[in-house]
């Protein structure tokens, strides 16, 4: 008797956040995938601003930002005289939560990562909130990963790795006290972060997917490893200069064992496309060096390939399951491997609720004791 697994929808919270804050296997094909391509209507505010700042290389300078920051808080660190001061609002604006992540055997404990916010710490399950991250020059969060051997030990990559309207961060920090401090552990050159994995059996050896910067091609997207804490990093898969890596996940037991989805993401000043071809699902079996991309049973079409989420079971390592969002956004499919990826069969993924946007939201996780059960993250 077949067993549908059981489908979950959670809503995607929102917090304050801060004001401040073609194509073939290569970019270099000149075959377009018209189909996935939407022309935007002039410029969003969000684009418009960055475009501007950006001009005319597609990226702002991290050096003369950082300067800015500096300034900045220079500015704010000034006396006021004996001002007083009380909150006008508004209270009806808010951001993007990028991720939540809670230490293993801490379940009272939760670390949120907002799209431009930073990061916000509870020790006491959500009663209460610390901002922990806010002394950073970059709040643009993308993923947040804590040691499973090590509650105090988190990584959190910078840069939004979802659609329009992101903020680009400036690489990879590291904390070793739960938070209260933090350390620059390099790659200001990837743009934005979709995921980080630890190796269950060596926190100095971590993988971080780069989606790559927002407006602009380039090589450093892909996946990248460091085997001694972020000291030094070596790109370990690339796919093409306009397709990043927007998630991944790693073997509960076996760090050689890692899967990464690719995500084929242009952002041009008059239009935006969400998917294509060299969208879809990699493996290593040995840590890296090599990477297979797996296809048996999965979409092949360039309008059926954006974003892809996936998550490996904690129970049973063999079965994983992926969700694909088309090119426009919307669920394509869920599907599900009993053999590590070699091959895959489409699930009944009827009763997902298609709100759109899954270029922004969305994941697909297991339950760590049962891979029959699965909660589809979404946006209501």
């Amino acid at each position: 008797m077949l067993r549908v697994p059981t489908f979950v929808f959670i809503a995607f919270c929102f917090i304050g956040c801060e004001n401040f804050s073609e194509k073939d296997k290569t970019s270099s094909s000149g075959e377009k995938n018209s189909n996935t391509e939407k022309k935007k209507d002039g410029k969003y505010p969000s684009d418009f601003m960055f475009m501007q700042r950006a001009y005319p290389s597609g990226e702002i300078n991290t050096s003369a930002y950082s300067k800015a920051i500096k300034w900045k808080k220079q500015i704010a660190n000034r006396s006021t005289a004996n001002e007083i001061w009380e909150f006008a609002g508004p209270l009806n604006i808010s951001g993007r939560i990028t991720d939540i992540e809670i230490p293993s055997n801490q379940p009272e404990v939760y670390y949120v990562g907002a799209a431009s916010g930073g990061i916000f710490k509870s020790i006491n399950s959500g009663e209460d909130w610390m901002p922990i991250f806010d002394g950073q020059d970059m709040l643009s969060i993308g993923d947040i990963e804590i040691s499973k051997n090590n509650n105090n030990l988190i990584w959190v990559g910078t840069g939004e790795g979802n659609g329009l309207g992101t903020f680009d961060g400036d690489g990879v920090y590291k904390s070793t006290d739960g938070g209260t401090t933090w350390e620059s552990k390099g790659l200001p050159i990837i743009g934005s972060v979709g995921k980080i994995v630890l190796d269950p059996n060596n926190d100095n050896t971590a993988f971080v997917g780069a989606m790559g910067p927002l407006f602009k091609n380039s090589p450093n997207r892909g996946v990248y490893k460091t085997t001694n804490g972020g000291d030094t990093w070596q790109q370990v898969l690339f796919v093409s200069d306009s397709t990043g890596v927007a998630d991944m996940a790693i073997h509960p037991t076996n760090g050689n064992i890692v899967y990464a989805t690719s995500w084929e993401r242009i952002t041009k000043v008059n239009y935006y496309q969400y998917g294509g071809i060299t969208s879809g699902i990699y493996r290593t079996t040995d840590g890296g060096t090599n990477w297979t991309e797996l296809t048996n049973g999965l979409p092949n079409l360039a309008s059926q390939k954006g974003r892809i989420s996936i998550d490996i079971s904690q129970s049973n390592p063999n079965i994983l399951y992926a969700r694909y969002a088309d090119a426009v956004g919307n669920i394509q499919g869920v599907y599900r491997t009993s053999n590590g990826g070699d091959t895959w069969t489409e699930v009944n993924s009827s009763q997902l609720l298609n709100v759109g946007f899954h270029y922004y939201f969305g994941g697909i996780f297991i339950d760590p004791t049962d891979e029959n059960v699965l909660y589809n993250a979404d946006c209501i």
